[in-house]
């Protein structure tokens, strides 16, 4: 008995060796553990890579496209505006009724100065090469010498003088880029400009004196021509002031219509 349960013992151990002597490679343990092992370390030098790269290797696109400070080109300064072109005076004369050739005008302000020596009306009238009225200059009976500012737009012109005499008109076309700070104080006789002035932006006062007995209407204007405000417009003798908000800092004039002594303080 003994025999035969030492034998059965035998038999059953040979066969459990050759059960595991047929088992697949890749389920015995002693390649299973050092396949996991190796798996693990493969894994963690995976990430360590990874984690490495992310962190070290890779640079911004600002740290890419940015150039070293000592590399970068110096900032060039603004070149400054160039100063205004100068445009000459231009000089029309002739004797009773006339119109003169075409000219050109560059644009904005512009201001006619008159002279007349004769005994019926003068009328100077500006118009357009295409015969469209832009601006009646004067309109007196008799001798006659003042001014008329105006803003013009560039192009092409005709001066069409009423006359009973002798006249001359010289056109000039100021390009100011300075001019006398206030207070100032204008003085004339009949139509006239004032001169420049420069008055920075805010509330500016405007007293006025007039001992004509006609129209009396001063007119501001920018040194571009443009119309800011009309300090007055009455007939006859007058007295008074205005204040006007003065849009910004710049050069200005006033383009005076009168028919006697009139004057004209300017301050804040």
């Amino acid at each position: 008995m003994a025999d035969e349960q030492k034998a059965a013992k035998a038999e059953a151990a040979a066969d459990k060796a050759r059960a595991k002597a047929m088992r697949p490679w890749y389920k015995k343990k002693r390649i299973i553990i050092p396949l996991i092992l190796l798996s693990l370390v493969v894994l963690i030098v995976a990430v360590s890579s990874w984690g490495e790269t992310d962190i070290d290797d890779i640079t911004s696109p600002t740290e890419q496209d940015t150039p070293a400070e000592s590399e970068s080109a110096p900032e060039e300064s603004p070149e400054p505006s160039p100063p205004p072109k100068e445009i000459p005076p231009q000089t029309f004369s002739g004797r009773n009724q006339g119109a003169t050739q075409n000219f050109h005008i560059e644009g904005g302000l512009t201001i006619f100065r008159m002279k007349h020596s004769g005994s019926a009306n003068f009328a100077p009238k500006l118009i357009t090469a295409e015969g469209e009225d832009t601006e009646l200059l004067a309109n007196e009976i008799g001798d006659f010498e003042g001014a008329k500012a105006v803003g013009v737009p560039a192009g092409e012109y005709v001066l069409d003088v009423t006359a009973s005499g002798t006249w001359e008109i010289v056109m000039e076309q100021p390009r100011p880029t300075t001019a006398p700070g206030l207070p100032q104080v204008f003085n004339g006789a009949h139509q006239a400009v004032s001169g420049l002035f420069a008055a920075e932006r805010g509330l500016v006062r405007f007293e006025m004196d007039h001992q004509g007995d006609g129209n009396w209407a001063p007119l501001l204007l920018n040194a571009d021509g443009e119309r800011i405000e009309l300090l007055a417009n009455e007939i006859g003798k007058f007295q008074g002031s205005k204040a006007v908000r003065i849009p910004q800092t710049g050069i200005y004039i006033i383009d005076v219509t009168a028919n006697g002594n009139w004057s004209i303080t300017v301050a804040t």
